[in-house]
């Protein structure tokens, strides 16, 4: 699937099953729509965004992201791109998380096909 391997590192294992409240899967797909979002909008040709949370924390510990070569730190990122509110709470509600058919979702893979997320 297009959530596991060394392209997609997410940490904690698999999406599938996860609450949507949860920095598992919200924070997943907020990092996702980050990645996205250098690419087409912030002048990338590869991204990949590491957004860390720690347990009790309500924002990210870290925010971070290896673009087209070199590490680039949250400042660096929102120089390029509007980084949205990143707490807890906000991906299940900006990215419409609990309206989401999971079921009929995952058969496709949690990427791509227009979800909120790849905007």
């Amino acid at each position: 699937m297009d959530h596991y391997g060394p392209g997609v590192p997410i940490g904690g294992g698999a999406l599938c099953g996860k609450d949507p409240h949860k920095v598992d899967r919200a924070g997943a797909l907020r990092a996702r729509q980050l990645a996205v979002r250098l690419v087409r909008d912030g002048g990338a040709r590869n991204a990949t965004v590491r957004l860390g949370f720690l347990p009790g924390l309500r924002e990210p510990a870290f925010l971070d992201a290896y673009v087209d070569g070199r590490w680039l730190d949250g400042d660096a990122i929102a120089a390029r791109i509007p980084v949205p509110d990143l707490s807890i709470e906000a991906p299940a509600r900006d990215l419409e998380l609990t309206r989401v058919k999971w079921n009929e979702h995952a058969r496709g893979g949690y990427f791509g096909r227009g979800s909120s997320w790849e905007r």
